[in-house]
């Protein structure tokens, strides 16, 4: 082949492919009418079928889980949850409120208590707030709990 006949055909190539990529361009671009997808609870598992990861709203929202056994929460939160590999619930992030205050929480857990938190809280009704980092020691009676006995 001579260069006489290459830049044509490299010309063609050229538009061939310009025209690929933005028809491409245009499938992954357009509007397909799917745009959200709407559940209320998203459970990720190991293979034991343990949670590992739980998306969810308040109404949802699993008990913690400290060595197999279920609790109640303190409130009903929606969030993100982290579990370890047994299924116990190990921290999360949370966001939840009632006719009092508004309470947003990130949260790393002990395998039986509240470790490191992060937390902010404001008052609906006055100008009451706080916010803070909690850092706690572990409870060594392997009492399930808080850390505040």
């Amino acid at each position: 082949m001579t260069s006489k006949n290459i830049k044509p055909m490299f010309r063609v190539l050229l538009l061939i492919n310009i025209i690929l990529i933005g028809f491409l361009s245009y499938c992954l671009v357009k509007d397909n009418g799917v745009n959200e997808l709407e559940v209320s609870r998203i459970d990720l598992k190991n293979k034991l079928g343990n949670n590992r990861v739980v998306i969810s709203n308040e109404d949802k929202m699993p008990p913690p889980i400290m060595n197999g056994k279920k609790y109640e929460r303190r409130f009903q939160p929606a969030g993100l949850l982290f579990y370890d590999k047994n299924g116990d619930e190990r921290g999360g992030i949370a966001v939840s409120e009632d006719e009092e205050t508004h309470i947003n929480v990130i949260a790393l857990d002990y395998q039986n208590a509240d470790a490191i938190g992060v937390i902010a809280q404001d008052n609906k009704h006055d100008n009451y707030f706080r916010s803070g980092l909690m850092i706690n020691d572990k409870d060594l009676s392997g009492k399930v709990g808080y850390n505040d006995q």
